[in-house]
């Protein structure tokens, strides 16, 4: 008999959360197309699919190891966002790959700043967890590697919300979402078992949400005036939550970007030569 796979316990799951949505809609029309799935990202075959009424060419990706992957990985991170914009590139975060769309074929790093972050924090952050030594902005890999360590590396995207939005997700919109179906959003976020969550959004509400229904009794590790970047630890369970800015955060520069990424690393390596225990040195 075949394994499991997480996308299966992901579909399982998303089908009674569509219908929940439902139910929460009432007399309002809930489309199957409004739902965006999401999750622990596919590592299988690369693809080029059209979209019929743009007639434009999108890179995806499609399932394949990506459990064996993140079943024995030293460090696996969990990046929780908002939800997928209206305009975004992929009903299906777990279809993402970091290339530039829409596409003429070629292989493109996308330029976007929203994943400029996420591969770049997701390489520090798996290889600080490792034990490995921290880099700069400077000594980074280029964005063409980076984006290629963000396609191989045990890395599970999560939207707080399922329902596709707009440009922009209201505080108070994310906190009601949550709220209303905060059964099936704690089942995806315990499903994972990740070593460190990633909260991204200005508002605190992911964090406290993470600390609310999964991973309790969080101390705060105090370090410097960053306000705009927090670290929490369990002391029992041994796991990392940072709270950041979301990575297409308004008013983003690479000068921005520089400074931020080297502000998030500060706190991180300071905590770790403060906890070393919680480098992960092995599975």
């Amino acid at each position: 008999m075949n394994k499991e796979t997480y996308k299966d316990r992901e579909d399982r799951l998303f089908q009674e959360w569509r219908e929940k949505y439902k139910e929460w809609y009432k007399n309002k029309e809930f489309e199957d197309d409004m739902f965006c799935e999401d999750g622990l990202l596919y590592r299988g075959e690369h693809e080029i699919v059209v979209n019929e009424l743009e007639k434009k060419k999108y890179w995806v990706r499609r399932p394949g190891n990506e459990t064996e992957i993140w079943d024995n990985a030293k460090v696996r991170l969990l990046i929780l966002t908002k939800d997928t914009p209206e305009n975004g590139e992929q009903c299906d975060v777990r279809e993402e790959a970091g290339r530039k769309n829409p596409t003429d074929g070629n292989i493109v790093t996308s330029g976007k700043y929203f994943y400029k972050n996420l591969t770049m924090w997701s390489y520090a952050l798996i290889r600080m967890l490792s034990g490995e030594k921290r880099e700069t902005y400077e000594d980074l890999p280029d964005w063409d590697k980076l984006r290629e360590y963000y396609e191989t590396d045990p890395i599970a995207r999560v939207n707080c919300k399922k329902e596709i939005g707009e440009s922009t997700c209201a505080d108070n919109v994310l906190k009601n979402h949550m709220e209303n179906f905060q059964e099936f959003l704690k089942t995806q976020i315990n499903m994972y078992d990740a070593d460190i969550i990633l909260c991204c959004g200005k508002d605190k509400s992911i964090k406290d949400f993470v600390n609310k229904y999964c991973i309790f009794y969080l101390e705060e590790y105090s370090f410097s005036d960053y306000k705009e970047i927090s670290l929490y630890f369990s002391p029992s369970t041994k796991k990392i939550i940072i709270h950041s800015y979301h990575p297409s955060m308004i008013g983003c520069s690479e000068e921005f970007l520089e400074n931020y990424y080297e502000k998030m690393m500060d706190v991180v390596e300071a905590f770790l030569k403060e906890y070393p225990e919680f480098i992960r040195t092995s599975k």
